[in-house]
């Protein structure tokens, strides 16, 4: 008898303990489960639009983020629009879907979707890729229960983000409105930089076209300094939105930042978390000093064209040089700044190019300093370059005073507010002193020429 009664309150403190366990849980595990599914079911059925999918295909910042929308029917298909290979072109392709329970609730793309199951399928040398097609639900966020739900790769352990497309668009009109606006504010294959400036510490960020953002500290070397950090270029609510891979930190890790959303009246893109933390255009003055004169500066040339005059002084004194020349049976086309011929005496040229009446253009060469200071460009005439330099002023003296008329204090502006970036083509010096403005056209070197 004395043994059997500690059994009896062993066992009465174990039925304790189940009764303990099922009060809290309420329901078995199967049926938690079921409404977890359920829940994600109706959420993916639910949305009138569709999703964007912002899906992480590898785990290297150094592989472009890739944006997809889907639209999830209730009969089990989904419709993937995207453009992973970048082409411009949207296609789309419908397939099926399920939810699926492994280790809990998994969102399996269940029939071959190539937008999707390429970045799985096992490549040429036989190593698998790095993408999935299987995805378990992490949660949908607090902030926004309804309408963004986390995923992780099943295989990989990637995390990806659905978030809910909120307008009337079909899956190819969403893509191709945040690709056009991308490629509006960052045009492709124009090979300018924005900043970002993130507390005291300002980065130089290339490339933002590709999506695959390289940035490294200004003034920095871009071969040794240079990281990769990829994006994705979405539309939320009527703003834009870039979000990375990775952080954007400073030095000591105090702040931090990976979304970044689209300010128009202000021409940036600001910090989601924290607006301290900002994307911005060039600051042009720098710009067109740094990189006309930098080592492996971008600016090949940029010239003065009959057709650059902004102010009618500037303009007066064109016109009587190009009159006088004229006389002369030649025509003035332009006066081009470049590095040719740079010294320790002067480090610039500007070469006044001009047409006889028969046979090929020709130039002569002055030399100028070019300086920059608190974001004003200060351009210096040092003199003609050569004798033959000299004998077209001896010639032809009016060319001297719109030489000399090009010295100044400038601002530089960039005219095409719609871009972070410079425009391709264009640039305006407007004089700090006087009424003097002109335009450059700017010709930049190729990518390799500067590597």
């Amino acid at each position: 008898m004395k043994k059997i009664f500690p059994i009896l309150l062993v066992l009465l403190a174990l039925s304790a303990c189940k009764n303990e366990v099922d009060n809290i849980f309420g329901d078995s595990a199967a049926e938690r489960l079921n409404k977890t599914q359920a829940k994600y079911e109706k959420m993916l059925v639910a949305s009138k639009y569709g999703w964007a999918f912002e899906y992480y295909p590898t785990a290297s910042a150094d592989d472009g983020a890739l944006l997809y929308a889907l639209y999830f029917d209730k009969d089990g298909s989904v419709t993937v629009a995207g453009d992973p290979k970048k082409t411009g072109n949207v296609k789309s392709i419908t397939s099926c879907w399920d939810i699926i329970t492994d280790n809990g609730p998994t969102l399996s793309f269940s029939t071959y979707n190539d937008l999707i199951h390429q970045f799985a399928d096992p490549m040429d040398d036989g190593s698998g890729s790095e993408g999935d097609y299987e995805f378990s639900f992490v949660y949908s966020t607090t902030e926004d229960p309804d309408s963004v739900i986390m995923l992780k790769g099943k295989k990989r352990g990637l995390y990806s983000r659905l978030k809910m497309i909120d307008e009337d668009l079909s899956p190819e009109e969403y893509l191709n409105d945040c690709t056009g606006k991308l490629y509006e504010l960052f045009p492709d294959k124009t090979r300018n930089y924005v900043l970002l400036n993130i507390g005291d510490e300002e980065y130089r960020i290339d490339n933002m076209y590709t999506t695959v953002a390289e940035f490294y500290p200004y003034g920095k070397d871009k071969v040794l300094y240079a990281e990769a950090n990829s994006f994705i270029f979405v539309k939320y609510g009527g703003r834009y939105y870039a979000r990375f891979n990775k952080p954007f930190k400073t030095k000591d890790g105090s702040k931090s930042e990976t979304r970044f959303v689209y300010e128009p009246a202000n021409h940036r893109l600001v910090g989601v978390n924290d607006p301290g933390i900002t994307i911005v255009p060039p600051r042009m003055a720098r710009f067109f000093v740094d990189e006309l004169l930098g080592k492996n500066g971008m600016i090949k040339t940029a010239t003065i064209l009959r057709n650059s005059m902004k102010s009618d002084s500037f303009a007066a004194i064109w016109n009587t040089a190009s009159a006088a020349l004229s006389k002369k049976n030649y025509t003035l086309n332009g006066c081009e700044f470049s590095t040719t011929y740079a010294t320790n005496d002067y480090n610039c040229v500007v070469a006044l190019r001009y047409k006889p009446k028969t046979g090929a253009e020709k130039s002569v060469y002055y030399t100028y300093n070019l300086s920059l200071d608190n974001d004003i460009a200060t351009i210096k005439y040092v003199g003609p370059y050569n004798a033959g330099a000299e004998t077209l002023l001896t010639n032809v003296p009016e060319c001297e005073p719109l030489l000399r008329a090009i010295e100044g204090n400038y601002t530089v502006e960039n005219p095409n507010t719609d871009m972070l970036l410079v425009v391709k083509n264009t640039i305006n010096l407007v004089s700090a002193d006087s009424d003097k403005a002109f335009n450059l056209n700017v010709s930049y070197r190729e990518e390799q020429q500067r590597n």
